[in-house]
C-alpha cells in the first residue's frame, strides 16, 4: 500500500581530495523499517572514492547478502557493503570525477540515490610568478 522512501541529508555531495563525509539514510514512512538489517551502500566507482561502514549492523549474523553491482565498464570497481550509516572518503585525482552511491533498504526495499563529486588534487605553489 505505501511505497518506502529512503531519504539522506544530502542527495548530491562534493569532496576535495582525502575529504570524508558520513552519509545515514533513514526510512521516513515506516516505523521500524530497516531496523534490523539495515542498509545496502553500492559505491559504482571505488577508483573515485572509498566506502566503508561506520555504524555496523548490530547482530553480524543475519547479515544481508551484498550484492555485487555489475557496469558496463566498472565491474571490479564496484563495492557494496551492509549497516547502518557509511563513510565516504574521496581519493587524490588528477580531474574532477563523479560517481554515485546507491543505497538500498534491506527490509522495506526502498532506496535513493547520492551522487558524489570529487575534485582534483590542488597543489600550491612556492614558486615566484616572474623569473629574475
Amino acid at each position: 500500500a505505501r511505497i518506502p522512501v529512503v531519504r539522506v541529508a544530502n542527495s548530491s555531495l562534493e569532496l576535495e581530495a582525502n575529504e570524508s563525509t558520513v552519509i545515514r539514510p533513514n526510512t521516513v514512512n515506516f516505523s521500524g523499517g530497516n531496523r534490523r538489517f539495515g542498509y545496502t551502500a553500492i559505491l559504482s566507482d571505488s577508483t573515485i572514492a572509498d566506502i566503508s561502514v561506520v555504524q555496523p549492523l548490530a547482530n553480524p549474523g543475519t547479515l544481508p547478502t551484498t550484492p555485487t553491482a555489475i557496469g558496463n565498464n566498472a565491474d571490479a570497481q564496484s563495492i557494496a557493503v551492509a549497516g547502518f550509516a557509511f563513510q565516504i572518503t574521496a581519493k587524490n585525482l588528477l580531474e574532477d570525477k563523479t560517481t554515485t552511491v546507491n543505497i538500498i533498504a534491506n527490509e522495506t526495499g526502498g532506496s535513493t540515490t547520492v551522487n558524489v563529486t570529487v575534485k582534483k588534487q590542488t597543489v600550491a605553489s612556492n614558486a615566484p610568478d616572474t623569473l629574475v
